[in-house]
């Protein structure tokens, strides 16, 4: 809700059909709620939402193959997170191409 500016929120609970007013400055919004894993080897282990699940480093089970942001398995989606995570992704796979390298 809001001419200008958001100003609030219009809620509706879908049990009982009750509506209510909900004032806020600020909204994070969240798009889709599934990731978009087709272009991705299909070997590529996934959680159950189809999410790609990887270590602490980024690394799936595929050697060479890093995964961060949205696409991972995780709890916390947000964009701070996502940053940590390609940073965490990009000094992994630089480990890794140098290990190559021998």
């Amino acid at each position: 809700e809001g001419e200008k500016e958001l100003t609030g929120l219009s809620l509706k609970n879908v049990k009982t059909g009750e509506r209510e007013h909900l004032p806020v400055s600020g909204l994070f919004i969240y798009v889709g709620f599934a990731p978009e894993t087709a272009y991705l080897p299909g070997n590529l282990e996934r959680d159950a939402q189809g999410f790609i699940v990887t270590d602490t480093e980024m690394r799936t089970n595929v050697p060479g193959i890093f995964a961060a942001g949205d696409i991972r398995s995780k709890l916390c989606r947000q964009v701070i997170t996502a940053a940590g995570d390609g940073a965490t992704a990009a000094q992994s796979a630089f480990v890794f191409l140098e290990q190559l390298d021998g």
